[in-house]
């Protein structure tokens, strides 16, 4: 009778510690979700002459980790660059990662403290030169 005992009273331990492991791991999904949009450096859209608006750089933090920078070419058109690449958070720290492609660059890897993340307001800190830089939703 007493090892019946200990085997369910272990049962119950056991049972409450994996419980615990799977709402972790669903915090952690919830978390990366919130940085699944698309951030502007600044506003949506801006002038590059009377009457000619173009959309402004954006990173877009897709939910499968997958992220898409798109980046103003300059000039008096509203034409566009775009990097692909994947993105993380470990730490407390937003990674971007652009591999090289087709020889092209070397890659790039950017690396960010979070500061606070809202809706609408992404604020960060660069870790190399410490500077802190606002991305916005528009969605």
């Amino acid at each position: 009778m007493k090892i019946i005992f200990k085997i369910l009273v272990l049962t119950i331990v056991f049972s409450f510690t994996f419980q615990s492991c799977s709402s972790n791991d669903d915090e952690n999904n919830s978390l990366d979700q919130r940085f699944a949009k698309k951030w502007y450096t600044g506003a949506q859209y801006f002038d590059i002459e009377q009457g000619v608006s173009c959309e402004n750089n954006y990173y877009n933090l897709k939910g499968n980790g997958d992220i898409e920078y798109k980046y103003w070419a300059g000039g008096n058109t509203c034409q566009h660059y775009t990097e692909n690449g994947n993105w993380s958070i470990e730490n407390n720290i937003l990674y971007r990662n652009f591999p090289s492609d087709e020889g092209t660059n070397n890659g790039l890897i950017l690396s960010d403290e979070i500061i606070s993340i809202s809706e609408t307001e992404l604020v960060v800190k660069d870790l190399e030169d410490d500077d802190i830089t606002t991305y916005y939703n528009y969605e």
